[in-house]
């Protein structure tokens, strides 16, 4: 192998996986201790890093899409991911659910014809994962539905935040980082949103994510569960 064409493999095996030594922003010191769920943040990051490598989307010549169900206050959304548009951000959000990272976190921003924000572990816009993602903008459009990735002014500063658009938004078109669709319960956005008043983008009562989980789709609930049910059989 040359130089230019080891560069390259090098280039692209570090494109495979998010820089977790790299810090989200605010600094590290945001994202550990404990998140609004109680579990630590940074075991929950090591378990993330072990995760990774085992989330595949295609096997025996085969697509292996995934389906994330977000079972909320306000009812239950169902998520297609884009594994093809952004592989890191949807391995990220996989992991995330699998380690139980968002059980327990709140939409803490919200604002009505806009968008509904969440997945910060402090609860108030400030927190991470403790590592960044790189950017992976596409052609997909901010409609009615869509999942994209919350980030600061640096472009690749996405971590484990995360905003549902509740009314079309052009100007985020390849702004921002669109990984998933809600594809089940978009009324359940209308109810998130419309918790916060028009001009206070903070809900006085915060819709909060009971439970977040990822399944292949086609998979069903009760498949998933067999094996946990044989497990806790006497």
């Amino acid at each position: 192998m040359t130089l230019t064409a080891l560069a390259i493999s090098s280039v692209l095996f570090a494109a495979d996986k998010p820089d977790f030594d790299r810090d989200t922003k605010p600094a590290r010191r945001e994202a550990v201790g404990k998140s609004i769920n109680g579990k630590s943040i940074a075991e929950m990051r090591d378990k993330v890093k072990e995760i990774w490598p085992t989330i595949v989307f295609e096997k025996d010549g085969k697509k292996v899409e995934y389906v994330a169900t977000l079972d909320t206050d306000d009812g239950v959304m169902e998520i297609e991911l884009f594994p093809s548009h952004a592989p890191n951000h949807v391995r990220n959000f996989i992991a995330l659910c699998k380690v139980g990272y968002y059980d327990g976190t709140i939409f803490h921003r919200c604002i009505p014809g806009f968008m509904a924000q969440g997945g910060c572990p402090k609860g108030n816009g400030s927190g991470g994962p403790g590592y960044a993602l790189p950017a992976e903008f596409n052609s997909i459009k901010h409609e009615k539905g869509i999942l994209s990735a919350a980030r600061t002014s640096d472009p690749d500063s996405a971590g484990s935040q995360f905003f549902l658009v509740h009314e079309r938004a052009p100007h985020l078109d390849n702004q921002y980082t669109v990984y998933g669709h809600v594809t089940k319960g978009l009324d359940v956005v209308d109810k998130i949103v419309n918790r916060a008043e028009r001009g206070n983008e903070t809900p006085a009562n915060p819709c909060k994510i009971k439970k977040a989980t990822v399944r292949i789709k086609g998979e069903s609930a009760a498949k998933k569960s067999e094996p946990d049910a044989e497990k806790k059989a006497p």
